[in-house]
């Protein structure tokens, strides 16, 4: 598979990647852009990992995320490596991006809180408050994963880069 690299490929350190799901073309995409000749093995027929769905008897059963909640991570190895993101995918707004079906009831799920309260607000005032007192769990946990998420990138780099000044990374 081939990936984005701002190296010539003459000479360049082989490395193979077991996996195409989002860690590994994560990790290809930076590795090809320091140089190294980047070969994914994949043992479906498409790249997507836990990103994948499956489609039977007309339904889709998302395997990973449905929602995608931090973009800016999705883009973040296309812009540290110059390339068009848009050029490979194109994220899109849904709106409402799920219904809940709960007693027989569907309920359509909007990103705009606004129209949230709307549906919660009809059925009690204290159906809205529990939900915003969910949100701000929940944003609570999200911040701090995310703090993690980013402490973890840092620390992989930082490997990375110890690594490849001492040479120990596979030829």
């Amino acid at each position: 598979m081939e990936l984005f690299s701002k190296k010539g490929k003459r000479n360049m350190k082989k490395i193979a990647i077991i996996g195409a799901g989002i860690g590994g073309l994560t990790a290809g995409i930076y590795l090809q852009n320091n140089g190294y000749q980047v070969t994914i093995f994949e043992k479906n027929d498409h790249p997507g990992g836990k990103m994948d769905s499956i489609r039977e008897n007309g339904f889709k059963f998302d395997m990973g995320p449905t929602i995608v909640m931090m973009p800016d991570i999705y883009k973040k190895p296309f812009e540290d490596t110059n390339v068009n993101y848009e050029d490979y995918f194109t994220m899109k707004k849904i709106n409402p991006f799920m219904d809940v079906v709960t007693n027989n009831q569907k309920i359509p799920l909007s990103s705009d809180l606004t129209d949230i309260a709307h549906e919660f607000e009809a059925f009690g005032e204290n159906e809205m408050l529990g939900f915003l007192n969910y949100l701000a769990d929940i944003y609570n946990k999200y911040l701090i994963a995310k703090k993690i998420l980013f402490i973890a990138v840092f620390v992989a780099r930082k490997i990375f880069l110890i690594l490849k000044h001492y040479g120990m990374l596979i030829n």
